[in-house]
């Protein structure tokens, strides 16, 4: 199961970044005061091209416009974007939004463009300061399955001093469900996954995440970063 976990992946994102695309844009928005801030906005169904900037830089309400509900006022940027890179992982976040009024925009210059898709994503809110743990060496990692086409990997850090014995017993924990469900992958000698072995290796998957996260609570100087993978 874990094979076949890992195989899925290393397709996911390139199916993904096939069918499933989108660009991040960074640009220069020059006010017609006179200041200029960056900006960050991701745009899906686009490609990473000379034509798409030339778009973007023409259509600012296309570029800014709200998509989400804790985005402030009718259009805005993000001041950040966070860099993940993990076990085969480059993933980005944008963090901190600020509204944003066109009729006080001037010029739209885009500045960079990053292609990258919409079926994977960072969970967690993040914020700029989580950048300094978010760029260390995971501790360790482990996955579950959250349904409707979507597995998720998450990695555990540390985000301050972490004594070796909580270190020891977070790794024996991934430890011991790791060796369990290997011993279901074994015991499967046509690799073919049925519905009862379905459910045990979801039953697995979330005594591990409830457990790790019972811990984790206990722990506040370790901090995780969960990647989900969805295709449909």
């Amino acid at each position: 199961m874990k094979k076949l976990f890992l195989l899925w992946m290393i397709l996911i994102p390139m199916l993904a970044l096939a069918e499933y695309n989108g660009v991040f844009i960074e640009s220069t928005i020059t006010m017609k005061d006179g200041t200029e801030v960056t900006g960050f906005r991701y745009r899906a169904h686009f490609a990473e091209s000379a034509e798409t900037i030339d778009y973007f830089e023409s259509n600012w309400e296309v570029l800014f416009a709200n998509d989400m509900t804790y985005e402030p006022g009718e259009y805005s940027y993000y001041q950040h974007l966070l860099k993940y890179e993990n076990n085969n992982y480059l993933v980005y976040k944008m963090v901190s939004p600020v509204a944003l009024e066109l009729a006080n925009v001037a010029k739209v210059t885009v500045v960079n463009i990053i292609s990258a898709s919409y079926d994977i994503h960072i969970n967690e809110p993040l914020s700029v300061t989580d950048k300094q743990w978010m760029d260390t060496p995971s501790i360790t990692s482990y996955y579950y399955n959250t349904g409707e086409f979507c597995d998720s990997e998450v990695f555990i850090h540390a985000a301050g001093e972490v004594a070796d014995e909580v270190l020891a017993q977070l790794k024996a924990i991934t430890t011991k469900y790791t060796a369990k469900l290997k011993a279901v992958e074994e015991s499967n000698k046509d690799h073919r996954v049925d519905d009862d072995e379905a459910e045990i290796f979801s039953a697995i998957y979330n005594e591990q995440k409830k457990e790790i996260e019972t811990f984790l609570k206990q722990h506040k100087a370790l901090k995780t970063i969960t990647i989900t993978m969805c295709s449909c």
